[in-house]
């Protein structure tokens, strides 16, 4: 058979209105994907200064996805996502879940920092107003500590 008429390898599709059950996922991935988004928001040109809208664009997906009644009207209203949005929505829903489900099963290790309640407020500013926040972010990072 030539290669135009051997028949193309089969690929394998999901149904979308499914859920996987009993899963087994390493706690390693809550962190690995918070490095991922970091990563995505920080590096992608401009994007650190859109985050806050991205964001708010997720909160209004996640409101209606959790109304029983949505209409035909409702979905078309939803928040139109760029691939970029999309990739990001992905992955951070699913560390979304997976840190529901940490949390639940009493995985979680609880951290004290010195960070101030101020401090936190003015990055959430900066993320909103567009600003560069990854020099925050270290600054932030560096005051946490394990208590158990």
């Amino acid at each position: 058979m030539s290669k135009s008429t051997e028949p193309m390898q089969s690929y394998s599709t999901y149904d979308y209105s499914k859920i996987i059950t009993k899963i087994e996922v390493s706690t390693i991935y809550i962190s690995a994907l918070q490095k991922i988004c970091s990563d995505m928001i920080l590096k992608e040109e401009g994007r650190s200064m859109t985050v806050g809208e991205t964001f708010k664009k997720f909160e209004n997906i996640v409101a209606a996805s959790q109304k029983e009644d949505l209409t035909e009207e409702d979905k078309e209203a939803l928040p139109k996502l760029d691939a970029w949005e999309s990739d990001l929505y992905t992955l951070f829903s699913l560390l979304q879940q997976l840190k529901f489900k940490a949390s639940e099963q009493g995985l979680e290790i609880k951290t004290e920092t010195t960070a101030t309640q101020a401090e936190v407020a003015e990055l959430s500013k900066m993320v909103a107003s567009g600003k560069d926040v990854s020099e925050k972010m270290k600054d932030l990072e560096s005051k946490l500590r394990i208590v158990r």
